[in-house]
């Protein structure tokens, strides 16, 4: 029991922004969502397109200057539940390496700098809508990489890269842009980091 109590202080960030992915799924799927969308089997309990339209990025109404909050609105919200599940597993996981061993605040502004990186970037795409975590979450690791500083860590990531994209070959739909702004700005805030506050 005091394992767990401090395991989730340690990793109080990750936890958080876990607890906000799972709990926002969850209640937009009780109050707006649908079991299945789509014809491949693995898209259930998902939410229906009122919540995309309201909590989504929705480029054309953020290029008219409305609705500026789903640039941060949209990394919370996941279409479907294999959607979610791949996002939180990873973030799960990786999180958890990148603030156990180097505190809060990595995490917690990778997250959100790749996050609202990706949200401008999508809006190069002209009139598409985009939601997930997932730029933000390929930002946390991508922190990780450089300041863990170690070979493994770098194996461990191009697998993850990999393997975090296989859903496109099974028909799942990928925003790349929304990853590669993701990739280089967390290995940008990663080098930044690394230089200025870890090595003070």
């Amino acid at each position: 029991m005091l394992y767990i109590i401090y395991n989730c202080l340690k990793n109080k960030v990750t936890y958080f922004l876990l607890s906000i992915n799972l709990i926002v799924f969850v209640l937009f799927n009780i109050r707006y969502g649908i079991p299945v969308c789509g014809d491949i089997p693995w898209r259930t309990f998902c939410i229906n397109n009122f919540s995309v339209l309201q909590y989504g990025q929705v480029n054309s109404l953020l290029l008219e200057g409305k609705n500026l909050y789903q640039l941060i609105t949209k990394l919370f919200l996941h279409k479907a539940s294999f959607h979610l599940i791949w996002n939180v597993v990873a973030l799960f996981y990786f999180g958890k390496k990148l603030e156990s061993n180097f505190g809060s605040t990595p995490i917690f502004l990778s997250f959100f700098i790749s996050g609202i990186s990706t949200s401008l970037a999508t809006l190069t795409l002209g009139s598409i809508i985009s939601i997930g975590a997932s730029g933000a979450i390929i930002g946390v690791v991508s922190t990780w990489v450089i300041l863990e500083e170690k070979r493994n860590a770098v194996i461990l990531f191009a697998l993850f890269v990999i393997l975090f994209h296989f859903p496109y070959f099974i028909g799942a739909n990928i925003n790349f842009i929304s990853h590669l702004s993701g990739l280089f700005s967390g290995l940008t805030f990663g080098i930044l980091y690394k230089h200025f506050v870890e090595r003070k």
